[in-house]
């Protein structure tokens, strides 16, 4: 509509001022209407060309809004994507030094229980009494509690061959109770134990071979049996599994070797006296 007012406007200036200058030219009284007409029609082509704009702004900016270089830009994948960090599994603990306590507790009241138990079969002889009291001191001597001197008396009891005393000091202490701790103990067999070409006792050579991470049936390879398993915990099979096992040792008396193993693998190793 406006279009059409714009040009209709248009024209009528042009043509009303073009007669306007002819009737001036010719003098005719018609010159000031067609001045008049052509300035009307000249603002009525002003007006028509203003509100053409007007209606035409509107739809551009439509036009611009749905045009698809208006949309918001894509983000282009990076070559490198970040890569969320792996979850970080728990580390293995350190054991605690009451766990170390309960286990030097267990050891020496294991030699005891294994002194009792031999001397009523019958099959003690002398070097299994130095063997298992040099144990018992070994442990009563890394004890810290109030019971250290207890298990110094045991320590002394079986290598005094003093079963009776050996078993009072046991129970005292809080042995385990098993059907030879209440029956009657046999003299010691002269006769010593047959070697064996390789005995599950450990040396200082295969401890030096032992390192941390191995799993445990690689330190049994090495050392030649599965050693006496002292404590457990945690579930079989996970990572949280947790065992401690001892050797006794060919050395000194007393010799041992303690190993802590998690997840099966070896986390710490301790040995006292081996040669």
């Amino acid at each position: 509509m406006w279009l059409f007012i714009e040009i209709i406007g248009f024209l009528a200036a042009i043509i009303f001022a073009i007669m306007g200058i002819v009737a001036k030219l010719r003098k005719k009284d018609t010159m000031k209407r067609n001045f008049i007409i052509a300035i009307a029609a000249f603002v009525l082509f002003i007006i028509g060309a203003v509100n053409l704009g007007a209606d035409n702004e509107p739809a551009e900016v439509a036009k611009e809004s749905a045009s698809p270089a208006s949309a918001a830009p894509t983000v282009e994948p990076t070559a490198n994507p970040t890569v969320p960090p792996a979850t970080e599994k728990p580390k293995a603990t350190e054991p605690s030094d009451e766990a170390w306590q309960k286990s030097f507790r267990k050891i020496a009241l294991n030699e005891a229980g294994a002194y009792i138990e031999i001397k009523v079969k019958g099959t003690m002889t002398n070097d299994l009494i130095k063997s298992r009291s040099g144990v018992i001191k070994q442990q009563a001597d890394k004890i810290t509690n109030d019971d250290k001197g207890k298990f110094m008396d045991l320590a002394a009891a079986v290598a005094a061959d003093d079963t009776e005393n050996v078993k009072k000091i046991y129970t005292e202490l809080g042995g385990e109770d098993f059907p030879e701790l209440h029956k009657a103990a046999k003299p010691v067999v002269a006769k010593e134990e047959p070697t064996k070409e390789n005995p599950p006792t450990i040396t200082k050579s295969e401890y030096e071979k032992i390192e941390n991470g191995m799993s445990y049936k690689k330190v049994q390879q090495i050392i030649g049996g599965p050693g006496e398993v002292l404590s457990e915990g945690g579930e079989k099979g996970t990572e949280f599994y947790t065992i401690m096992v001892v050797y006794y040792g060919e050395g000194s008396l007393g010799a041992n070797a303690n190993f802590m193993f998690q997840g099966d693998k070896l986390l710490n190793k301790a040995q006292l006296g081996l040669k």
